[in-house]
């Protein structure tokens, strides 16, 4: 049986994705399926079943898959800011981004996260200080975006949408003087590069995540 379990495992998750199931959650469905089917199947050897074998393994598949469904549109009905910022920290916890500190761009203990938790090739997204996040919006937007394609998720809200978002939950904070720019703020370092200035929620002034991410 452990030698077939890859082919079932394969089986089953085109089974469940052949029923319109959310792109990650076929690979769910399966994985738990396996366990409810060799479940039940050891248990008929045993013969401790006092009821149809294949009506008990087709109800937990049943189940299964609207459980799956369930999750997807939880998944969709999240608000585009709590998703954002949610990619944000993981992104970061993965090492496969980072920030630097605003006050002490080069100095490596105040880079989020440190360089010996990041992946080699990290991506550079921005800044950050106690107070805020400065974020470059193109590059962040993107990495948040195949962050939830690569787990199977849309990320249902443009670039610009988001920032009107964000406005709008009093969480960006743009040039506070006239500049022409709607959403953008202009940090002072040497290259003044435009960023989306957001309250900091999510990481403290060390350079450390909080313990709950």
């Amino acid at each position: 049986m452990e030698q077939k379990l890859p082919e079932r495992l394969l089986d089953y998750t085109e089974a469940a994705r052949a029923r319109g199931a959310h792109l990650r959650m076929p690979a769910n469905v399966a994985s738990l399926f396996v366990g409810w089917d060799m479940f039940v199947s050891y248990a008929q050897q045993l013969g401790v079943l006092d009821c149809d074998y294949d009506g008990l393994r087709d109800l937990g598949w049943q189940m299964l898959v609207e459980l799956g469904d369930a999750q997807q549109v939880t998944a969709q009905d999240e608000k585009p800011v709590m998703m954002y910022l949610d990619a944000l920290s993981q992104l970061v916890a993965q090492g496969s981004v980072y920030l630097r500190h605003r006050e002490y761009p080069e100095m490596p203990d105040k880079m989020l996260p440190k360089g010996a938790d990041r992946e080699v090739g990290a991506e550079f997204l921005g800044w950050y200080d106690a107070q805020y996040l400065y974020l470059l919006s193109g590059p962040t937007f993107k990495t948040i975006v195949q962050f939830y394609r690569n787990s199977g998720v849309v990320f249902n809200d443009t670039e610009r949408g988001i920032k009107v978002k964000l406005r709008e939950e009093g969480l960006l904070h743009p040039a506070e003087r006239p500049t022409g720019n709607t959403f953008l703020y202009q940090m002072g370092l040497s290259t003044r590069p435009w960023v989306l200035r957001i309250t900091n929620t999510i990481f403290n002034n060390e350079g450390d995540l909080p313990e709950n991410v």
